[in-house]
């Protein structure tokens, strides 16, 4: 993919505006998790019922996945950009595996939270916006990693 990536047609230009759209949605998710309320209050306000995790278990996990979402996303990014140096690292296949875990599994929670949500389990707004972003990360991700793991295979039998 060299050259101007974003005006080529095809599979590589695919990949890189997917990879594109995929580093925008994770970094919002990620910005809006590590900017939200509710993780704060929780170590101010205590747990109401039993089965909600303690004040700084839930900020922790807060700030790790919303680390974790925007690391996914800037590494998805380098690697859909196309460079060989990065498509054809020694940890670009790992990476690509986890973006694809990720999404299989963002896909399968969003299409747990249609079911809740149809359900009358909406308990705020933040439900269905989770249940948004999961279900496109999944849609965006799964075909993008198919699509690096092709552009990876594409690098690697070239060199």
């Amino acid at each position: 993919m060299e050259g101007n990536v974003s005006s080529q047609i095809g599979p590589q230009g695919a990949a890189f505006k997917l990879g594109r759209f995929f580093f925008h949605w994770c970094v919002a998710f990620g910005i809006v998790i590590l900017l939200a309320f509710q993780s704060l209050t929780a170590l101010i306000v205590p747990s109401a019922s039993d089965y909600e995790v303690s004040g700084p278990v839930s900020l922790f996990g807060s700030v790790a996945l919303g680390i974790f979402v925007i690391y996914l996303g800037v590494t998805t990014y380098q690697l859909a950009h196309g460079e060989k140096a990065v498509i054809g690292a020694k940890g670009a296949g790992v990476r690509i595996f986890v973006l694809l875990v990720f999404a299989v599994l963002a896909l399968i929670r969003g299409a747990w939270w249609v079911v809740d949500i149809a359900g009358g389990n909406a308990a705020s707004v933040f439900n269905y916006v989770g249940m948004v972003w999961f279900t496109v990360a999944g849609i965006a991700g799964v075909p993008l990693a198919f699509m690096l793991f092709a552009a990876r295979k594409q690098h690697v039998g070239q060199v």
